[in-house]
């Protein structure tokens, strides 16, 4: 099988495995005692600690492959969705620096010979483009982890990167607190979950 191949068998059988062990969880009834508000306010309930929290596993978890998308519906199920805009925002470009630091500084030779060639085609696009470059790519890319990486081996100056990336991120992130966050809510409390 190419290698190709095998990540996305793995990938499905991992999805595969992540929905039969929530389904298992739900219908067992080992979550018959679970609250989502209960476990929101337990959370709200650390304060500014619980914003520690949340930003450093978002900026520390996400760069070893958890999609960013999970932090930020988490994320809008606990806090009002403004502050769950925010916090999702700074999370998310926190785990875009911790990638770029290491793609950088650490693991530069690693990261270029693991950056797909799908994705390499657009560096030179990206870097002619300068700011609207990085914007349009994290758009495209959100918080996907080799395009987090190659970001860090293309040398953009950071603070183009910090600003392009900020505005990129900021519709999905939208999307996800005030969409995705409602439909993950409604979808919770038809589960019972709610």
């Amino acid at each position: 099988m190419l290698p190709e191949a095998r990540r996305r068998v793995l990938r499905l059988v991992a999805a595969a495995g992540g929905i039969a062990l929530v389904l298992g969880l739900i219908f067992s009834g080992a979550l018959d005692g679970f609250s989502l508000e209960q476990t929101a306010q337990w959370v709200r309930s650390f304060g500014p600690w619980g914003f520690a929290v949340f930003l450093l596993a978002f900026s520390f978890i996400q760069p070893v492959g958890v999609s960013g998308h999970t932090f930020v519906l988490a994320a809008a199920l606990v806090w009002p969705a403004p502050l769950a805009f925010g916090l999702s925002l700074l999370g998310a470009l926190g785990s875009s620096l911790v990638n770029v630091a290491f793609a950088r500084w650490v693991a530069f030779d690693w990261v270029q010979a693991r950056i797909p060639d799908r994705l390499r085609k657009y560096e030179r696009w990206l870097t002619e483009r300068g700011l609207v470059g990085v914007i349009v790519f994290r758009l495209v890319t959100f918080t996907l982890h080799p395009a987090q990486l190659l970001m860090g081996v293309m040398r953009v100056p950071l603070p183009r990167l910090i600003v392009g990336t900020l505005i990129g991120f900021a519709p999905m992130v939208a999307i996800d607190v005030w969409f995705g966050g409602e439909l993950l809510r409604w979808l919770l409390t038809r589960l019972g979950l709610g």
